[in-house]
């Protein structure tokens, strides 16, 4: 048997999980009853892990009510509901335009 044409991964089947756990990574896994946040994770075959999913972030667009006009405003852009509080931390009416929510993109 010629072993210079036979390719062996010798790495963990979970090597790729282990890596992004050692470089500080949330891991999750599967026994079979749903995901789970191990606290020490031992990677066992049996087991099925992955990097826990970033919770998604979402922006809207925003109306405002300005005293000077007296009448709503809608902004042209979209922010996240943090941003919206601090843009508008001076005016004491604004609200998230239903049906503009987006999810933002990392």
């Amino acid at each position: 048997m010629n072993n210079d044409n036979m390719e062996y991964d010798m790495r963990h089947k979970h090597h790729k999980v282990i890596k992004a756990w050692a470089d500080g990574a949330v891991i999750e896994g599967n026994d079979g009853y749903g995901w789970f946040e191990p606290k020490d994770p031992r990677f066992f075959n049996h087991i099925e892990y992955r990097v826990k999913p970033a919770e998604p972030v979402y922006e809207w667009q925003w109306a405002y009510y300005t005293r000077e006009f007296l009448t709503w405003i809608v902004t042209d852009c979209h922010m996240t509901k943090s941003s919206a509080e601090d843009f508008f931390r001076d005016r004491h009416k604004y609200e998230a335009i239903e049906g503009s929510k987006r999810e933002v993109e990392l």
